[in-house]
C-alpha cells in the first residue's frame, strides 16, 4: 500500500471513530431515540407523557430520566387525575422501621389533614396506599416504599376528594 493509500484509510478510520463517538454522546444526553429502541427500553413513544419523565426524581429513580426523556412525547395538555372518595395507608408495624420517611408520615400531624385517610397496621405488608371507590370498594393500590413524606402528601393531595 502506498503512503497516500494508508494516510486515507487512517482518516477514514479515525473519522468513522469520531462519528459513533459523536453518536454515543448524543443518545447519553438523551437524544431522542427510534421507536424500536425506545420499545427495547420498555417505553412506548404513543404512551410516555415527558411531564412523567420528570417526576422520576421524586421516586428516586433519577437513573431513569434520562433513557424516558429521550423516548417521551410532549403533550399539550396533561392527563386528567382520577380522585378517590377515601385512601387506606397499610404498613405493618415491625416493617415501619425500614421506611422512616413513611413512618415520619405515618408518626406526624400530616395524616390529620386527610379526613378520608385510614392508617391500617397490616401484618408483614410492605408500605402501600389503597384507593377506594365511594362504595368502599378497593380500585388500586400502590406500593409507596421509596416515597418521602411530600411525595405521600402531595399524592392524597392530588388524588382524594
Amino acid at each position: 500500500m502506498t503512503t497516500t493509500t494508508s494516510s486515507s484509510l487512517l482518516q477514514v478510520l479515525i473519522l468513522i471513530a469520531l462519528l459513533s463517538l459523536s453518536e454515543s454522546e448524543e443518545s447519553s444526553r438523551g437524544a431522542p431515540r427510534t421507536d424500536e429502541e425506545c420499545l427495547s427500553l420498555g417505553y412506548d413513544k404513543n404512551v410516555v407523557d415527558c411531564f412523567r419523565c420528570h417526576d422520576l426524581s421524586r421516586f428516586q429513580l433519577d437513573e431513569l430520566k434520562e433513557s424516558c426523556l429521550s423516548c417521551c412525547t410532549e403533550r399539550e395538555t396533561r392527563p386528567v387525575i382520577k380522585k378517590y372518595p377515601s385512601a387506606r395507608l397499610e404498613i405493618c408495624a415491625c416493617n415501619l422501621g425500614h421506611y422512616p420517611q413513611v413512618q415520619a408520615f405515618v408518626k406526624s400531624d400530616r395524616p390529620k389533614a386527610f379526613p378520608n385517610l385510614a392508617i391500617k397496621h397490616v401484618p408483614g405488608r410492605h408500605p402501600t396506599i389503597v384507593l377506594k371507590d365511594s362504595q368502599g370498594n378497593e380500585v388500586e393500590e400502590m406500593s409507596i416504599r421509596k416515597w418521602d413524606t411530600d411525595t405521600i402528601e402531595e399524592f392524597l393531595r392530588e388524588h382524594l376528594l
